[in-house]
């Protein structure tokens, strides 16, 4: 058994650029052997991407939607 007791949740910061929690997590997610410089690039530039193909609506808007779409509807539990 552990002697140190419980470990706190640590908060995500926002990322700088955009100032969100979600684009931070993503960068954090594809972060590969702690090379966060690589990792932002890869998703600033996919964020640029979007913005070419839907130039009316902000970026952020467009990934977080893609985010919602991409997630389960209903909570599975074993």
């Amino acid at each position: 058994m552990s002697r140190k007791g419980t470990s706190k949740i640590r908060k995500v910061e926002p990322d700088t650029l955009y100032n969100n929690v979600l684009v931070a997590k993503i960068i954090n997610a594809t972060m590969h052997d702690g090379k966060r410089t690589a990792a932002e690039k890869q998703i600033y530039q996919a964020l640029e991407i979007i913005k070419k193909d839907f130039p009316k609506e902000p970026e952020i808007e467009v990934f977080q939607r893609a985010m919602e779409n991409i997630k389960p509807k209903i909570e599975v539990r074993p």
